[in-house]
């Protein structure tokens, strides 16, 4: 199988990461799997050109027998515009002699809120509609998403193909972590992991943190990732820790301190959220949003994530608070959550998951 992702050189990109995890996963699945990156602005040097595949065929070599093209619009073009991608998978379609493709689909298009985003979004969406039909098999990183693109014609397979997470697992070190964050084993730490985007609810975070110090908890607030943001108005005794960004072993290192894990996201967690993911592998008891593109894979296993409804900053808080209170009661949340991960979200779940998907004639 050959993976293809964007370089995204100098940036932080889950999805490129996310595909070296799943080249791992298939290999140790049994599967030769390789990723190819594209430099910015240039070309995939294993894209398989015809005489290149040809002259494989006819030296009894193999060639790839699937292409899996991770997308994201914007990975592509400026501002989610890529024609020169629909052209280019459009003619290996159409070959004799090809590959199965399959289209793994992390986030297919903007809303449509605004001329400008309603402009990007009708692109977006006319620009998926055509890599689909020159695919065979379709995943999607959601259900939702899944859903949608199983109902579009002409029919392909579709399946939804969760995301893992992007870290190594290094629960081993919470002991040594906590050791080097000053924090005892009865003092609580709260974390959060982001690049800073927008999807992250800031005014949740705020809520709680206010809500912990209003009943005398201190806390050691420990914000991680590169260019993670602070909320405004941070009550007092909380100790912020902001490590900026760090290589992923020591970032896992500092994820596993944590008590509690806060992920406030405006659209819910979901099975894309490689941040969230991390929390689980980890063993954290994690208070997240339930929102409109929360799987329902998260209901299916109630005690195993803290859902509260996304835009509720007072729920938010009081859930936060519950748990900090509870030690019992948040050391099984986390068992659950550990559990749900390795069950249904892990890579070597996505590796099967993926492979037999793609099994099959074209």
């Amino acid at each position: 199988m050959l993976i293809l992702c964007n370089e995204s050189t100098g940036r932080v990109d889950a999805i490129r990461d996310a595909s070296g995890q799943l080249a791992r996963a298939l290999a140790a699945e049994g599967a030769v799997a390789i990723v190819c990156m594209r430099p910015d602005g240039g070309r995939w040097p294993e894209w398989p050109r015809r005489r290149r595949w040809l002259r494989r065929r006819r030296a009894g070599s193999q060639p790839w027998d699937v292409i899996l093209l991770q997308y994201n619009p914007f990975l592509y073009g400026r501002y989610g515009f890529a024609p020169w991608l629909v052209w280019r998978l459009a003619l290996l379609h159409l070959r004799r002699h090809r590959p199965r493709i399959a289209l793994m689909v992390h986030e297919p298009y903007v809303p449509m809120r605004g001329w400008r985003w309603t402009l990007m979004g009708l692109w977006q969406r006319f620009q998926l509609a055509l890599l689909r039909m020159s695919s065979d098999v379709v995943f999607a990183s959601i259900e939702a998403w899944t859903q949608r693109l199983d109902r579009k014609s002409p029919s392909r397979p579709t399946a939804h193909l969760p995301v893992g997470s992007n870290l190594p697992d290094r629960r081993c070190q919470r002991e040594e972590a906590r050791r080097l964050l000053g924090a005892g084993d009865a003092d609580l730490v709260v974390a959060t992991l982001s690049s800073g985007h927008p999807s992250h609810d800031l005014a949740l975070i705020a809520a709680a943190l206010r809500a912990l110090a209003e009943r005398g908890r201190e806390c050691v607030f420990l914000v991680l990732g590169d260019g993670a943001r602070l909320p405004l108005g941070l009550p007092r005794g909380v100790r912020v820790e902001r490590p900026g960004g760090l290589p992923s072993e020591e970032l896992a290192a500092r994820l596993a301190a944590a008590d509690i894990f806060m992920a406030p996201l405006i659209d819910g967690i979901s099975t894309r959220r490689t941040t969230a993911m991390a929390a689980l592998q980890h063993g954290l008891a994690v208070v997240a949003t339930d929102g409109p593109l929360t799987d329902r894979l998260f209901h299916g296993f109630p005690n195993a994530v803290g859902l509260v409804p996304a835009g509720h900053p007072a729920r938010f808080a009081a859930e936060v608070v519950r748990l900090a209170d509870q030690p019992g009661e948040r050391a099984s949340l986390a068992r659950a959550g550990e559990r749900l991960y390795h069950s249904e979200l892990d890579w070597p779940v996505a590796a099967r998951r993926l492979l037999g998907s793609c099994r099959g004639k074209r």
